[in-house]
């Protein structure tokens, strides 16, 4: 008797832990937000956080990351309603544009890989945020902002009228302290440039070689300050920006400067539209959360 009762409780006691281990995050207007896919949004921005040097609370990071795929579920929610689409061709010229944005294909499946993304859930994230694009830009015509607003950007906010200074550079970027000190001695040794020593390290997986390009100073303090003292022609690092380290060569600067109107009116047009069309999203978010049934555990 003994034995057959400790069995039944065993067995009752394994199905409250199976309940409990199925039990979802969230569920958003009966939709679930699954432990894994919670777990996993908050480990992946965690990593982000430590690469980039920057400390976080886990606890305020969670609510930030429920408050996130709350958000999104519902967004997608509201695609679904709109019977909104994107075809496969702008899905993988995104991806496309991802892979330029890392420093080609192989960069990108390691970086996935190391963040434990698959290539199919990447491509999923990539769909979802084309979607949530396209639902923002059925909220307002391109007609919201008129001529008129423009003139008056233009006018009273000269910020939106000015291109900011840009610097046309190349990097080399890897993990490890070590391996940057070992490029950096190498590049002096053998007396090599920049696109030597860059050259040499091609097809290399724990280096990233990027080429070269125009960015703004919006890289980090220790990355920008480095850029803004170099001048062309001249290398320097190794650099730590966040967790990472830089061999940083500058091809040419460009000082800021304020465009005429006509130059700069399409522009201020486009950006205007894209701060109503995302307030708009905001709005419609606020409405729908306040009308979704959201449950969390």
């Amino acid at each position: 008797m003994r034995s057959g009762l400790y069995r039944i409780l065993s067995a009752a006691a394994l199905l409250l832990l199976i309940a409990g281990c199925s039990k979802p995050a969230a569920i958003v207007n009966g939709e679930k937000i699954s432990k894994k896919e919670f777990n996993k949004a908050l480990d992946n921005r965690m990593k982000v956080m430590v690469r980039m040097g920057i400390s976080a609370d886990k606890a305020s990071l969670a609510n930030t990351v429920m408050h996130e795929l709350i958000s999104d579920k519902l967004l997608m929610q509201e695609v679904k309603s709109r019977k909104l689409d994107v075809p496969d061709v702008d899905v993988e010229a995104a991806v496309r544009n991802m892979e330029v944005i890392s420093g080609g294909k192989d960069k990108l499946e390691a970086n996935l890989k190391q963040n434990g993304i698959s290539k199919e859930s990447f491509r999923k994230e990539v769909k979802k945020d084309l979607l949530i694009q396209k639902l923002e830009e059925t909220l307002l015509p391109d007609s919201a902002v008129t001529d008129e607003e423009v003139r008056n950007i233009y006018d009273t906010q000269p910020q939106m009228s000015v291109t900011p200074e840009r610097v046309n550079m190349r990097f080399i970027e890897t993990s490890s302290e070590d391996r940057a000190n070992a490029i950096a001695a190498d590049m002096k040794k053998e007396k090599l440039g920049f696109d030597q020593e860059a050259a040499k390290l091609a097809g290399d997986k724990d280096v990233r070689v990027s080429e070269y390009g125009w960015t703004e100073l919006v890289l980090g303090p220790v990355i920008d300050k480095a850029l803004n003292e170099l001048k062309p022609g001249e290398t320097g690092g190794p650099y730590k920006g966040g967790q990472d380290y830089y061999m940083l060569t500058v091809k040419g600067k460009e000082p800021a400067r304020k465009l005429k109107f006509e130059e700069a009116k399409d522009k201020i047009k486009q950006l205007a539209l894209e701060q109503k069309r995302q307030a708009a999203l905001m709005n419609l978010l606020g409405e729908k959360m306040k009308e979704a049934r959201i449950q969390t555990f």
